[in-house]
């Protein structure tokens, strides 16, 4: 979970059990709030915008960056160019730091 709106009580219980009613029973779902979630998307914009170091077009599209994946690399390569062209993610730092696993 992230954003402020997620800090509500129950939040994470409430979307795990409905969550939970939705997928077969074979499936886990595991939904994670961390400590830090209330600032995460403001996180996850700084970091795009970091790495984005020329700026952004038109369509708002970074007009540089290694960090990029495009719909034709992800189709050639499959999931596994996210582990390969993205950093170690705060994600996972703060999943660490809180005690949670990030499972993928």
């Amino acid at each position: 979970l992230s954003g402020g709106s997620t800090l509500f009580p129950g939040m994470s219980e409430r979307l795990t059990k409905e969550l939970t009613a939705l997928v077969p029973p074979t499936v886990e779902v595991n939904v994670i709030a961390l400590a830090g979630r209330k600032n995460l998307a403001w996180l996850g914009g700084s970091i795009l915008a970091e790495n984005a170091p020329n700026g952004f077009d038109a369509n708002f599209n970074p007009t540089s960056s290694s960090i990029w994946i495009t719909r034709r690399e992800y189709d050639e390569v499959g999931p596994s160019i996210v582990h390969r062209k993205c950093p170690a993610s705060a994600f996972e730092e703060e999943a660490e730091l809180s005690g949670k696993s990030a499972k993928r």
